[in-house]
């Protein structure tokens, strides 16, 4: 079952996962202004949970200067997405945003009703990731704030963009209960299996949906 916006206060889960309908709301106002059609375009935006987590790790001394947070493309809210489906990488490489890996990415959960997935890395420092993985003193710089992003946005299903994201998460302490699956083919990377890469998310949703 699954809960549409990010919180730190869940309540009880009534919609599948594949009910999980995107919401382009980023811009909090009072309920009473909204139904009443009187939102004004000069309203303030108030920054979301995630882009207060954006800040705060960016102003952190101890983390590096280059980061990466997927952004918002092709109706796709990217790392902002208060889904609880989520796709985590390792670390983002210093190749250019979008390339065709993301492309097809973007446009597979645009397709498949998940434009607002939370998508994110483990490590939000750009980088190449050696045959050892992220070096352990970079998990621990990142895990306080990774463990923030679980509890702001808790999530019902992780999908992991290979297998060596398992390990990174049990470290990161992703709770038990969060099934975490992984895309089986690495393809999409370089824009390619388009059809390959939306019958597995199709796949592990529905196997997610039957286990809930």
């Amino acid at each position: 079952m699954i809960d549409d916006r990010c919180s730190t206060i869940h309540g009880p889960r009534t919609t599948s996962i594949q009910d999980n309908i995107a919401d382009p709301e980023t811009t909090v106002y009072s309920s009473e202004l909204r139904c009443q059609g009187m939102v004004s375009p000069m309203i303030e935006k108030i920054p979301t949970s995630m882009e207060r987590l954006q800040h705060d790790m960016r102003a952190d001394p101890k983390i590096g200067d280059d980061l990466f947070f997927f952004p918002e493309y092709n109706d796709v809210e990217g790392f902002s997405g208060t889904g609880n489906i989520w796709f985590v990488g390792l670390k983002r490489s210093r190749r250019s945003f979008p390339d065709t890996g993301d492309t097809l990415l973007y446009e597979t959960l645009s397709e498949l009703g998940l434009a607002n997935a939370h998508l994110t890395h483990i490590s939000k420092e750009r980088g190449l990731v050696t045959a050892q993985g992220i070096e352990h003193t970079e998990i621990q710089r990142m895990r306080p704030y990774f463990r923030q992003e679980l509890d702001l946005c808790d999530p019902s299903v992780i999908i992991g963009f290979d297998q060596n994201v398992y390990h990174a998460l049990k470290y990161m302490a992703a709770t038990d209960d969060v099934a975490i699956r992984f895309l089986n083919q690495s393809g999409w990377l370089d824009g390619r299996n388009p059809d390959q890469l939306r019958a597995n998310i199709q796949s592990i949703i529905e196997d997610a949906d039957k286990s809930d």
